[in-house]
Formats: structure tokens, C-alpha cells, sequence
């Protein structure tokens, strides 16, 4: 005989696994939108990324990689460690405070935003 467990019952519908087995939830969402990302930044702060990118230094091309790698992604995975580089790496240079960055990084993620 199967014992199974009821991981949802609402009174009309019910869910039940096997005993013992677990079910995993998956946390809140951390993919949104390129457009989604953009608009994370104020306006300030993204004339100040792209006139930063458009130099012949080091540091332009890094930021040309970045922007980039975003533009390719066709979604932007805001628990991705190279996000999170990315975005964490405009701080120096002055593009975003420490913290804007955690607030672009960190904010809810709306409906309208997710990919």
C-alpha cells in the first residue's frame, strides 16, 4: 500500500505525494527582461554606463563586454555571478553606488519584468 501525504488541500482540490518524498520550491523568480534590466537604471545612470563604454581604454572595452554579453543574453539572470560582477563592477568607475547596485540586483521582481 502506498502511504501518501497531502502537501495541498483547499477543500476542492487536493495534492498528495508519496510519503517520505520531498517537494522543492524554487524561491522567487531572478530571470527579467533586457528591457526590464534598462529600466532598473535611471536615466542618469545609464547615459553615465554609455558614455563610459565609448573610449579606447581597458576599462571602456570591459564595460563594451558587459553590455554586450546583456544585449546577447535575450534574458537577464539577476542570481548569475556574472551579473552580479557586472553590475557590482560599475561601482568603482562611479556609474552606480553600492547602493543602487544591491537595488538593481535585489529589487522585487515585478510581473511586468520577468522573462
Amino acid at each position: 500500500m502506498n502511504d501518501l501525504k497531502t502537501i495541498f488541500d483547499n477543500g476542492t482540490h487536493k495534492v498528495q505525494i508519496p510519503a517520505g518524498a520531498s517537494v522543492k520550491y524554487g524561491g522567487p523568480p531572478t530571470t527579467i527582461t533586457q528591457l526590464a534590466f534598462i529600466n532598473r537604471l535611471t536615466e542618469d545612470e545609464y547615459v553615465a554606463i554609455d558614455m563610459a563604454s565609448a573610449g579606447n581604454t581597458e576599462n571602456a572595452a570591459r564595460l563594451r563586454r558587459f553590455i554586450k554579453q546583456l544585449e546577447l543574453a535575450g534574458k537577464i539572470d539577476l542570481s548569475k555571478q556574472s551579473v552580479i560582477d557586472g553590475v557590482n563592477a560599475l561601482v568603482p568607475f562611479g556609474l552606480l553606488t553600492a547602493d543602487r547596485a544591491n537595488e538593481v540586483l535585489t529589487a522585487d521582481i515585478q510581473q511586468e519584468e520577468r522573462a
